[in-house]
């Protein structure tokens, strides 16, 4: 069984190799639109599509019913809501270096956190610039009975959570700008934590506000394109979540993810670093923090 059918990174004569180098895969699109379906067992999962117009961009996420879907503010849940006939949604606007936007569910037609706009927001930061870090979207997490959903829609594209060697449980969906995944796989040398961060870290990193290895078996990097964005798509197993029992989709108010980000300390010992867990630790003289890379990144590239 093919895992995937998207396109392989083809890393021949590549004189720099990473974690993602052999397990990146490409669905390219110069249009304004793309889709993807993930399928266990033969039957869809979950349903990707993306659509641009302008400087706006809209992701939607489709799922089966009866997930719990979990929504977080500073670390901590505001609300678990049931899914019935759900999808969750990015509807986002770039301006400069500067984007808008909101996540959020419909369940059965309705958004649960209607008239909550402060748990809805994405971010909105001059330093959010998804150049230099993608916008983490949600995280998905598969039981063994992950149930299956009908795409309303032919889709080409696909990828099995479910293999001869393992079942890709743990799935992580991030919005970047194009050639994102490409810089992962193809590295160049140069010293940047904020894409160390995104490569090591789950994305607990941002639901719980505290730094996750992100360790995992047989990883697929999946880039589904458009013309100007891509959705990067980490579908791993986890050591330590080798069986959910429950089917769940996590989410989370986005606003200040840089801000508390740009916070962390950084040690850079041995040719990488150490970041601080939280952005609270005790001071270091030693450490910098991250959002003074991040401007020495835009200066230099």
């Amino acid at each position: 069984m093919s895992v995937n059918n998207g396109k392989m990174h083809d890393y021949a004569g590549q004189q720099y190799i990473s974690g993602f180098t052999r397990c990146t895969f490409y669905y390219p699109s110069n249009n304004s639109g793309n889709n993807l379906r993930g399928l266990f067992s033969g039957k869809e999962v979950v349903l990707f599509n993306m659509e641009e117009k302008n400087n706006e961009i809209d992701v939607v996420i489709s799922f089966p019913d009866n997930y719990d879907c979990v929504h977080y503010w500073k670390g901590k849940e505001t609300l678990i809501n049931k899914s019935q006939k759900s999808h969750l949604t990015y509807h986002g606007r770039r301006k400069r270096k500067k984007a808008t936007g909101e996540i959020h569910i419909i369940s059965d037609g309705n958004n649960p956190l209607k008239g909550k706009a402060p748990y809805t927001e994405s971010h909105l930061a001059s330093s959010s610039n998804i150049e230099d870090h993608p916008l983490p979207i949600c995280r998905i997490e598969l039981s063994n009975t992950p149930g299956s959903v009908k795409p309303q829609k032919n889709i080409i594209n696909y990828f099995h959570t479910d293999s001869s060697k393992c079942f890709f449980n743990t799935i992580e969906v991030s919005l970047t700008k194009k050639g994102y995944l490409k810089s992962l796989a193809a590295p160049i040398p140069r010293n940047d934590p904020w894409r160390a961060s995104f490569i090591h870290t789950s994305m607990h990193t941002f639901f719980l506000r505290k730094t996750l290895l992100r360790p995992g078996w047989y990883p697929q990097a999946l880039a589904l394109q458009t013309k100007t964005f891509e959705l990067i798509i980490l579908a791993t197993r986890e050591y330590r979540n080798q069986s959910y029992a429950k089917n769940s989709i996590k989410y989370f108010h986005t606003k200040d993810y840089f801000r508390e980000m740009g916070k962390r300390k950084v040690i850079e010992h041995g040719g990488g670093f150490f970041i601080d867990k939280t952005p609270n630790e005790p001071n270091n003289p030693e450490a910098t923090i991250m959002s003074d890379y991040l401007r020495k990144s835009q200066e230099k590239y």
